[in-house]
């Protein structure tokens, strides 16, 4: 068990937003970037969601997929406002557990 709790944070913290380029074409493009590997990240908290028995790991598994979820809306919303599009449209977390 340890070692999957120990995979999944390794994971989250290797998963940074890019820095922001002085180019605006970069800065879209590290934008969209986050954007999918937070979407990512969200639909991992969920698996390790599915995946853990324990009490105490059910309920940083809630919080890991909450605050994941809150950093993927963040992003879509700074996309949005920046006027981006996404290519193609991701599904949420459970949709893709249940897939």
């Amino acid at each position: 068990m340890s070692s999957i709790l120990s995979n999944f944070w390794s994971a989250i913290a290797a998963q940074v937003i890019p820095p922001s380029s002085e180019q605006t074409g970069k800065k879209e493009t590290s934008l969209l970037e986050s954007i999918e590997q937070a979407h990512k990240e969200w639909q991992m908290a969920g698996g390790f969601f599915e995946y853990v028995t324990d009490p105490d790991l059910i309920d940083m598994a809630i919080y890991s997929m909450d605050a994941a979820e809150k950093k993927y809306v963040y992003l879509l919303k700074m996309a949005r406002k920046k006027g981006l599009r996404l290519d193609k449209p991701f599904r949420t977390a459970r949709e893709n557990l249940t897939h």
